[in-house]
């Protein structure tokens, strides 16, 4: 299985996306639990594409073979490497926490890859998951 989903960098088109995502799931052969973390990380990282990076366009392709989901998202905002952010120190009350990063880490609990390149003046970050 193989899908691609283009859309314009803004935040009324990702609830779009993560819905026709959600559709797949059956064909995915991944329970609830992993439809939900997919999910997430597609929310988190496009996202942070779409609020910080000044990207106008965003490429989401799926691509499913025996157990392993690749996804992969490339957009054409300004360079960023979300892979190099600091680690979360999650165990720290909230209080004392600085803000943002959770995404990140989030994506990185759910993902069994995470791996970010620049090419063609595009970021592409590409996430594996065994389902």
């Amino acid at each position: 299985m193989k899908i691609t989903f283009q859309l314009k960098a803004s935040l009324d088109r990702l609830c779009s996306l993560c819905k026709a995502v959600e559709t797949l799931q059956n064909s995915m052969f991944c329970s609830d639990k992993q439809m939900f973390e997919i999910v997430l990380m597609l929310e988190e990282l496009c996202a942070n594409v779409i609020n910080y990076s000044g990207a106008r366009s965003i490429e989401v392709n799926l691509y499913k073979h025996w157990e392993e989901l690749v996804i992969t998202i490339t957009d054409d905002g300004d360079p960023f490497d979300p892979t190099k952010l600091p680690e979360v120190d999650i165990t720290q009350p909230l209080e004392k926490r600085s803000p943002g990063g959770l995404g990140i880490h989030l994506v990185h609990h759910y993902s069994d890859s995470f791996e970010y390149t620049r090419k063609d003046n595009k970021n592409i970050v590409t996430l594996k998951k065994v389902i």
